[in-house]
């Protein structure tokens, strides 16, 4: 398993979350200063519909850690096997590492303006694998540079899918 210690984090995140006995998550000032216990530089970056993300960089390669409920953080999770068994990650779709109950490990990019032509290009692979939200064509917010490629980091479901895969 890779970045083993991050993964410890996320159990002891899970019980953290799990003890409040809460049905919402904790807020971002909480988890925050939960994270910066063990990764001093963490940061939050930001809240998308269901999810928080965290991102740090502790390791050689900035990660995103996404905490959010168990059921958006398992869609995340059939969204990446899904891209994998499209042929779309890792090369179009960045790669998810490992996810517990309320945390998943995904690469992070950097930010950059994506070229139109890139743009569409992902949106369209996306699209006949059956992906949506990438962004729009103006703001591109779903996809991010990696080793001199742009890669989709967030996506959701066109139709459902119905098996595991």
């Amino acid at each position: 398993m890779r970045h083993k210690k991050i993964y410890g984090v996320a159990l002891k995140l899970d019980r953290f979350i799990k003890e409040k006995g809460n049905e919402r998550l904790p807020s971002k000032k909480i988890l925050l200063s939960e994270l910066r216990k063990y990764y001093a530089t963490t940061e939050y970056l930001g809240s998308g519909r269901f999810k928080r993300v965290f991102h740090i960089k502790a390791t050689e390669r900035d990660l995103a850690l996404k905490v959010g409920h168990p059921e958006d953080i398992e869609k995340d999770w059939k969204v990446y096997r899904h891209a994998k068994d499209e042929k779309l990650a890792n090369r179009y779709y960045a790669k998810c590492y490992w996810h517990t109950k309320y945390c998943s490990l995904q690469k992070f990019g950097k930010k950059r303006e994506v070229p139109y032509k890139i743009s569409k290009d992902l949106k369209k692979r996306a699209n006949n694998a059956g992906l949506r939200d990438i962004g729009t064509s103006s703001d591109n917010r779903n996809i991010r540079y990696f080793d001199g490629h742009f890669k989709i980091i967030d996506a959701g479901f066109i139709r459902k899918i119905t098996s595991d895969a």
